[in-house]
């Protein structure tokens, strides 16, 4: 394999537009940065971490159920 076959391998991939997650100024967020994020967490702190972090957001609905079961004292 010749120096310029191998060439590109060392270069960074630019994120597409559908992988960006949010942008402002120079800051990037990418799909993968956050999935890299969540595996580091899950490593360092164990796996319920990390699902909390994938968990599926609640809907307004049961945030309403919550505050309901909460009775000022």
């Amino acid at each position: 394999m010749g120096r310029r076959e191998g060439a590109h391998k060392d270069r960074k991939v630019r994120p597409s537009d559908e992988e960006i997650l949010y942008q402002q100024g120079d800051v990037k967020i990418t799909k993968d940065d956050v999935e890299r994020a969540i595996e580091e967490a899950r490593q360092r702190v164990g796996p319920e971490f990390a699902e909390l972090l994938t968990a599926p957001a609640m809907t307004e609905e049961e945030m309403d159920a919550i505050e309901g079961e909460i009775k000022p004292e």
